[in-house]
C-alpha cells in the first residue's frame, strides 16, 4: 500500500505577522480569532520579522549491560522569541529594558535601566496578518528580554533598531507558550 500523500500548497505559510505585548495577567485570547483585550499593544515594525525557537536538552538513561540507552529523557527546554524592533520609540525601549509592556513612556522622558528586582516580565503574542479563518497565533505567557541591548545608531538609509531576545518562562498554571492554528489547521 502506498504512503498517504500530504503535500499541500495551502499549508505553506508565508506571513511576517504582527507582534503584540501586554502586562502579565492580561486576558489571553481563547483562539486564533478571538478579540484581543485592550491591554495588548502592537509593537510595530520589525527589521526581519520574528523568530520563535525552542531547544530541548535530552539525557540518555544507560545501564551497564547494554551499549544503547534504555530511554532518553528531556531534562530542559529553552524557548525564545527574537525580533529587531524598527520603531525606536520610548515604549519599545522600555520593553527592551524589561520595564513592562504598557508603553507609558511620554515625550521627553528620561529612560534608564532599573535594578534587577524591578524588572518586569511581559506577555507576547505573534499573529498572522491574515484575518478570520486564515488567522493563527503564538502566545508567550511570560517573557523576559535576555538579549541585552545593542541599538544600531546609523545614518540613512539605515535606521535605528532595537534587537531583543525574549526567553519564554513557564508561569505557574500554564504552558510557556501555545500555538493557535487557523481554521485549516495551519500555523
Amino acid at each position: 500500500m502506498p504512503p498517504t500523500t500530504t503535500k499541500s500548497t495551502a499549508e505553506v505559510a508565508v506571513d511576517v505577522g504582527v507582534l503584540y505585548a501586554a502586562p502579565i495577567g492580561t486576558a489571553e485570547p481563547a483562539s486564533a480569532t478571538a478579540v484581543l483585550d485592550t491591554a495588548w499593544r502592537e509593537i510595530g515594525y520589525t527589521e526581519d520579522g520574528s523568530v520563535f525557537s525552542t531547544t530541548v536538552d535530552a539525557q540518555d538513561i544507560e545501564v551497564e549491560e547494554l551499549l544503547d540507552p534504555v530511554r532518553t529523557v528531556n531534562v530542559k527546554r529553552k524557548s525564545k522569541l527574537s525580533f529587531v524592533m524598527a520603531q525606536s520609540s520610548a515604549r519599545n525601549l522600555l520593553l527592551a529594558l524589561n520595564q513592562g509592556a504598557a508603553g507609558g513612556a511620554t515625550a521627553g522622558q528620561t529612560l534608564a535601566p532599573v535594578a534587577g528586582s524591578a524588572e518586569v516580565r511581559v506577555m507576547l503574542l505573534w499573529e498572522t496578518e491574515a484575518t478570520g479563518a486564515s488567522q493563527s497565533r503564538l502566545l508567550a505567557r511570560q517573557a523576559y528580554n535576555v538579549g541585552g541591548l545593542e541599538i544600531a545608531l546609523k545614518q540613512a538609509p539605515d535606521k535605528h533598531t532595537i534587537p531583543v531576545e525574549f526567553s519564554l518562562e513557564k508561569p505557574t498554571a500554564a504552558a510557556a507558550f501555545t500555538f493557535f492554528t487557523n481554521a485549516s489547521g495551519v500555523f
